[in-house]
């Protein structure tokens, strides 16, 4: 595990369902992580599109925001920089204390073709370090997250259906969504192995 992970803590989970386009690892399934998720009882708001979950990070008292995503959404360090999906990290309220972790599928695709990246090409918030986080890094893969130490710390999670994004994750997408705007507590084993317990905020999700 690395020095961010080592020290932190009060974790704040973001989960993009486009992580899911371009694998490395085929058994990285989106059903068996909601399915751990599912099993640690905490507050989880769903939107539709990234940007949305800000307020949802700003109010956490998180000091570590992990992000399961195909794009890093963090970008240059520009005053003048447009908030929109792809920007929003650089507007964490907290940023100058906390850590910031971005757990990515695929390298070749998310980095060496810049599909998943987000900044300009002559800076590189993740080489440079100069971004407005205290700490950045990016990972392949997210078996960290299965890490005790990892799950004891996460206070919140948000999950962003990205439907324009998505490629063959849409089924998972449209099922999420319909269970939860149904508000119900059935078992969903077959689909992705645990009841969700815990409370869910719907917002946006279409």
């Amino acid at each position: 595990m690395s020095h961010i992970g080592k020290t932190m803590n009060d974790i704040y989970l973001s989960i993009d369902l486009d992580y899911w386009r371009y694998l490395t690892n085929p058994n990285e399934s989106s059903f068996d992580l909601l399915n751990v998720l599912s099993s640690i009882n905490i507050d989880t708001t769903v939107v539709n599109s990234h940007e949305k979950l800000l307020a949802s990070v700003n109010n956490s008292k998180c000091t570590t925001l992990i992000n399961v995503d195909f794009h890093s959404d963090l970008a240059d360090d520009n005053p003048e920089l447009e908030f929109n999906e792809g920007t929003w990290v650089n507007f964490v309220k907290w940023q100058t204390i906390g850590n910031y972790i971005w757990m990515y599928p695929n390298h070749f695709q998310c980095v060496e073709n810049q599909g998943g990246l987000c900044h300009c090409e002559n800076f590189d918030p993740f080489v440079d370090k100069y971004c407005g986080w205290k700490n950045v890094e990016r990972r392949l893969g997210y078996i960290d997250i299965f890490n005790e130490y990892i799950l004891n710390n996460i206070k919140a999670i948000g999950i962003t259906t990205s439907y324009d994004w998505l490629g063959d994750e849409q089924f998972n997408a449209s099922y999420l969504s319909k269970l939860i705007k149904c508000g119900k507590k059935q078992s969903v084993r077959n689909k992705i192995g645990n009841s969700f317990n815990h409370k869910i905020k719907l917002k946006d999700v279409v």
